[in-house]
């Protein structure tokens, strides 16, 4: 039987940290003084969360801000400071974001508009807190702290916490002992939670369904290939998901640009090709789409129609990297280049958004909606709702 370590836990650690923190591998240009780390708009379109980062004189990131802005009110409040990159909304517009400590550990808290002062509700090393829509449950990733027997720190990784909000309850979730519970979805109507899973080695993947209030774990599939965000459930509870084919190690480049960031696990070779299934426990999986390329982000309508792909690709002539999203119609097996100045230089986040909808884009600069005629208009622009001094 094969032997798992702690190293193998922290590497694998480590890569979902460099997927969590995607602006940093995302934004490989010049950085503007104040740019969006991270964001996510509430299900009926009408509040932004958004992280900011301030660039000190000395060219170091400064402390990461977060703000809510009300779309519909044209009004900003800033929440926290020094905020993990961990945001998700609710289904009843309340947001869940997560604070670091100075002793090493996150504070989850949860605000509404008109709090006062956002809502602390679990302290200790939980990581990527997940809300389900009906505002029932809480989900987390659990990351023992350092100095812990091994023995423990292996049996507290494969941890599953989840936290029962209508009855104040913590519970821990045991898992596939080769597997970590790290990004998480729930279907719209909250029946089905949908979890990515690192392995013990940073290649290897797994997809899970779980059902509360048991949430015992079910394999959908063991091939399931890394991703960093998006949305990925529609209305009627199935889920779409990439399996991989052709990859190759990302340790070597053929070209001095790379491809992938160091230490991802793989990179586009000639015969790569990207796979992406539809599964529902009604009708089990059908391939939908086949990509040449893939930057582990993608997002799917409610309605299964739209498939949105973004992809970063190399200007060798100006030896830079640049941006441009495929939008996919799913009924027509047709697909449409969208090139657009705006997203060229970075895109850090890609969701259908139920009360826009459409695709919300998320840039360094601002939020973008991408409607299912290819059409891009901004939403909010950063330099118009946040000043320097903040």
């Amino acid at each position: 039987m094969k032997v798992i370590n702690k190293l193998s836990i922290l590497i694998c650690v480590a890569v979902a940290f460099l997927c969590l923190s995607f602006i940093s591998l995302s934004f490989k240009g010049k950085s503007p003084p104040i740019y969006i780390e991270r964001a996510d708009i509430s299900s009926d379109g009408s509040l932004v969360a958004f992280i900011i980062k301030t660039k000190k004189e000395n060219k170091s990131p400064g402390d990461s801000q977060l703000f809510v802005y009300s779309l519909k009110e044209n009004k900003k409040w800033k929440i926290a400071k020094n905020v993990l990159g961990f945001l998700a909304w609710d289904g009843k517009n309340t947001l869940w974001f997560q604070v670091e400590e100075t002793n090493g550990t996150f504070s989850t808290y949860s605000w509404r508009k008109g709090m006062l002062r956002p809502k602390l509700l679990l302290k200790g090393r939980y990581i990527n807190p997940c809300p389900s829509p009906d505002g029932k449950w809480l989900v987390c990733a659990f990351y023992p702290p350092e100095g812990v027997p091994e023995s423990e720190f292996l049996k507290e990784s494969r941890n599953l916490i989840v936290y029962d909000l209508q009855k104040n309850k913590l519970k821990k979730v045991a898992f596939h002992r080769n597997y970590m519970p790290l990004f998480f979805q729930w279907s719209p109507d909250s029946s089905y939670l949908f979890i990515y899973c690192l392995g013990m080695k940073p290649t290897e993947y797994g997809l899970f369904l779980l059902k509360p209030p048991s949430f015992q774990p079910r394999v959908i599939s063991s091939k399931a290939y890394a991703i960093a965000g998006g949305s990925w459930c529609l209305s009627d509870g199935s889920i779409v998901y990439v399996e991989v084919e052709g990859a190759v190690s990302s340790s070597k480049s053929e070209t001095k640009i790379p491809v992938a960031p160091p230490g991802f696990p793989f990179s586009s070779g000639p015969s790569t090709q990207y796979n992406f299934w539809r599964y529902s426990e009604a009708k089990g999986k059908k391939l939908l789409w086949t990509e040449k390329g893939y930057d582990r982000l993608f997002a799917v309508s409610l309605d299964g129609r739209h498939l949105l792909i973004p992809h970063e690709d190399i200007d060798l002539e100006k030896r830079r990297y640049f941006y441009y999203l495929n939008l996919v119609d799913l009924n027509r097996k047709d697909c449409k280049r969208v090139e657009r100045e705006e997203i060229r230089e970075s895109v850090l986040g890609v969701r259908y958004n139920e009360g826009l909808g459409g695709f919300v884009i998320i840039c360094p600069k601002g939020l973008y909606l991408l409607n299912s005629k290819g059409q891009l208009s901004p939403l909010l622009m950063l330099e118009k709702v946040i000043s320097e001094r903040e």
